[in-house]
């Protein structure tokens, strides 16, 4: 009872409660400018450039980041930041999964794994004080306690922590990533692992059955937990001839389906909506399929061996994805710029504030890399970029002009035709695509790119003319 309070109180205290930081203007309902509803109302830098009412898409393009350059100062300060952020996601995304299999295999609730509550602290608890052998305390009691007691141990001994000084805003963006590939981890890998441990359960007791029907009657249970509803006795079942293996592969297929749902996914809907939602909410799922699968993928494994059965078998898997130790691509916005600039000592013209850096952010922008080499005159820059060091993804941005339901020879858009009045294909040029073929085509309609009076006749009432009548002509006068 003791410990079970101990860890209680600990849990309470990780996430204290703050007041919410009041606005400039004086509100407390909203804590930044440039939330609409401040009087005081300052649009974030990457939306100042942007024209009102205009709809943008985001697109990239890569660059050589020597060819891209345009200040050599910031080139030892952008490869000493992707040095260090190798080292720091190494160990934060391990640290990030020991920390959650302290907590499954303590019972313990799994708390929101968001950026803006969890997924900073782990790259914060894996960088050292003013001791390169001592790590930073985080405000997660419990997370210190793991890193201290389960992950330290693992490391080699009398190894420094990574010195984060001056990558406050590349650990924000770089834990923000983390948490969308987490949850992209869990969505994309919950259905596979699940699939894979209700076929396990099929052929372990229906041996009698092939392969591909366990295939089958797998995919035709996860498709059901999809969908959230209880699956009917599929064909491949019903057509088996021996009374006795029908019977069993019907309540076989019962029983695993029912463990699936209420023993696995304790009720949850596998919809891959509801997963996305709160994804870290379905770790406790995949850990249970990952515990079966380490009881059982020796004995499974030497099982296929022996019996040449087919299969990738139990393979073991992390709950969290884990980064490989190699250079990684880190994000570089204004404010990290804001820093970068600032260990240079602002190439000696003075050092602004953060509000003055971001009212002129495109000139030092353009003083730190060859923006011209990049922007185009439908693609401006989106005060971003990715980089390792060696090549870079630098983010554009580019109006995108909302259609109007007419295409460019005057007529609506629409699928459906009429059964009198079939409807004839566009060519790229703009005239229309007859359906007949050879001699008789070149008779009926000519080769103008104007528009086809009698199909413009035929296509009345779906067409939305926009220039003068005058202007189309008949293919057969």
């Amino acid at each position: 009872m003791g410990e079970n309070r101990g860890v209680d109180e600990m849990l309470e205290g990780d996430e204290p409660k703050r007041a919410k930081k009041p606005c400039k203007c004086g509100s407390t309902e909203h804590s930044r400018s440039s939330a609409k509803t401040c009087p005081k109302y300052n649009a974030r830098k990457s939306q100042k450039a942007k024209v009102e009412g205009a709809k943008e898409r985001t697109s990239t393009t890569k660059i050589g980041f020597n060819r891209f350059l345009a200040e050599p100062e910031l080139a030892p300060i952008v490869d000493n930041a992707v040095k260090t952020m190798a080292y720091i996601s190494f160990e934060a995304c391990r640290l990030a999964n020991a920390y959650i299999l302290h907590l499954l295999g303590e019972g313990l609730p799994i708390p929101p794994l968001d950026s803006n509550r969890f997924m900073r602290l782990p790259f914060q608890a894996v960088i050292r004080t003013s001791n390169p052998l001592v790590p930073k305390q985080t405000s997660n009691a419990l997370l210190n306690q793991v890193r201290d007691q389960i992950y330290a141990p693992c490391r080699p001994q009398g190894m420094e922590w990574m010195d984060g000084a001056g990558l406050g805003q590349v650990i924000s963006n770089t834990a923000r990533e983390y948490a969308t590939n987490a949850q992209n981890h869990v969505v994309t890998n919950l259905p596979k692992r699940l699939w894979r441990w209700v076929s396990w359960k099929l052929e372990k007791r229906l041996q009698f059955l092939e392969h591909q029907t366990i295939r089958s009657l797998a995919s035709f249970i996860v498709d059901a937990l999809k969908a959230n509803k209880i699956p009917s006795i599929p064909d491949t079942i019903r057509d088996i001839q021996d009374p006795e293996h029908r019977i069993d592969a019907e309540i076989w297929f019962c029983n695993v389906f029912q463990k699936a749902k209420t023993i696995i996914l304790e009720d949850r809907s596998l919809a891959e909506d509801n997963v996305k939602g709160s994804w870290w909410s379905y770790l406790r799922p995949l850990w249970r399929i990952l515990r079966t699968f380490e009881k059982n993928n020796r004995d499974d494994a030497e099982a296929r061996r022996t019996t040449r059965r087919q299969g990738r078998g139990l393979r073991l898997f992390s709950l969290l994805p884990l980064t490989a130790f190699h250079r990684r691509f880190i994000l570089i916005d204004t404010d990290t710029l804001y820093t970068f600039f600032g260990r240079i000592n602002w190439m000696g013209i003075g050092r602004p504030t953060l509000a003055d850096f971001g009212k002129c952010a495109e000139d030092w922008w353009r003083m730190g890399f060859r923006l011209e080499r990049v922007v185009t005159q439908t693609r401006r820059f989106g005060f971003s970029i990715a980089t390792d060091g060696t090549n870079v993804s630098v983010h554009l941005k580019k109006e995108v002009a909302e259609w109007d339901g007419v295409n460019r020879i005057f007529f609506a858009q629409y699928t459906a035709t009429r059964e009198d009045k079939p409807f004839h294909a566009l060519r790229r040029n703009g005239t229309r695509r007859p359906a007949l073929r050879g001699r008789e085509k070149n008779e009926k309609h000519g080769s103008r790119a104007e528009t086809c009076r009698i199909c413009f006749e035929a296509f009345r009432p779906l067409a939305v003319p926009t220039s003068p009548a005058s202007k189309t002509t008949s293919c057969i006068s």
